[in-house]
Parts: C-alpha cells; structure tokens; sequence
C-alpha cells in the first residue's frame, strides 16, 4: 500500500492508521487544496494547509473512539512565506491537535522504535539526520525501518535481499521527488 500520498505538488502526506480512511482524507485535500488554488490563483498558504488536515481528524473523531477509523499522519509542506520556501513537518495525534516537528518526526505502530533511534542520532550521532546528504538519508531510512519491523509486526519491512524497499519521497524547494527501489538498492550498498 502506498502510504507516502503527494497531496499537490508542495505538500506530501504519510498515513499511519486505517488506510481507507487516511486515503479518503488524502482525496479531500487534494480537491480541496486543488479547488483554492483555482479559485483564488494562488496556492493555499502552509498553516491553512496543516489546519485542514486537522480539521478532517476532528471530523473522524467518532471513528477514532470505536477504535475503527484511527488516523495519524505526517504531513509535509513547503512555507512560500518564506525566501526561500522551507520544507516544514508537522505529526498530528488522533484527534487532530497538530504541532510541528523540529527536526523529526515518526507514526504508527513501530514509531516508537524509530523515535528512539532518531532521538539517538539526533544527540549522538555523526551525522546527525538533518546534516546528512541523500545518500546518507536514505541509507539511515531504511535501516531504521529494518530494525522497527523486527520488533513491530504491523511495521512494512525492507528486505534488500528480496528486492523490497520503502516508500521514500524528498520535499525540497523544488518540489517532490521519488527515491526508486534502483537508488534504494545503490545507496545500501558499502
């Protein structure tokens, strides 16, 4: 399943929770993120774009409580306020209270795993995750997703050896870019 959405050419979203629900919130912000931008000719700014995924948690909020319906996502957005425009990310709890993260941030199951080994390399490590180039990023990526997988079943797993990798995207101010599982394959390499 893929669970890194780009929403428009600026914004990015990864869903944690149900998919179904998490691709129907996907589909509302694009309409509507699509539908200001026609109307207004101009792109809606960030924090409206961040309100709005908020907005449809709040609206979840019954689904959330049967336990049916939880959605907890990450969203990404460039800011044009400012020069030049600044990739931000922000992580939402189930109930649509957003904040925005400093320098990382993880959801869903196996997030707490991967909270505590960004939290290490963000202290202690050499490079810490926002000095590190592509390379070094993606590489980092998908070894913490390996270690999160062995100790969360529900976490998808990064087998190089059978040739599965992550769903990996990069929000610059240039816009979105894809990693392939081929550059994948080639930055894990020693």
């Amino acid at each position: 399943v893929e669970k890194v959405i780009e929403i428009d050419s600026t914004s990015v979203l990864a869903i944690a929770g149900v998919p179904a629900t998490a691709f129907e919130m996907a589909r509302v912000l694009q309409t509507s993120f699509e539908y200001y931008r026609r109307s207004q000719l101009q792109p809606l700014s960030l924090p409206a774009r961040v309100r709005s995924l908020a907005r449809l948690l709040r609206e979840n909020l019954p689904l959330t409580l049967q336990g049916v319906g939880v959605v907890v996502p990450l969203f990404a957005g460039l800011d044009f306020a400012e020069k030049p425009p600044r990739p931000q990310l922000f992580f939402y709890d189930p109930l649509g209270a957003q904040f925005e993260a400093v320098g990382y941030a993880a959801s869903g199951s196996g997030s707490g795993t991967i909270r505590s080994i960004l939290s290490f390399q963000e202290q202690y490590g050499q490079p810490r995750p926002s000095q590190m180039n592509l390379a070094e990023a993606v590489r980092f990526a998908l070894r913490v997703l390996m270690v999160a997988s062995q100790f969360d079943s529900a976490t998808g797993g990064v087998n190089p050896d059978a040739h599965t990798f992550a769903t990996i995207k990069t929000l610059d101010a240039s816009g979105i870019t894809a990693i392939s599982d081929a550059q994948q394959a080639e930055f894990l390499k020693p």
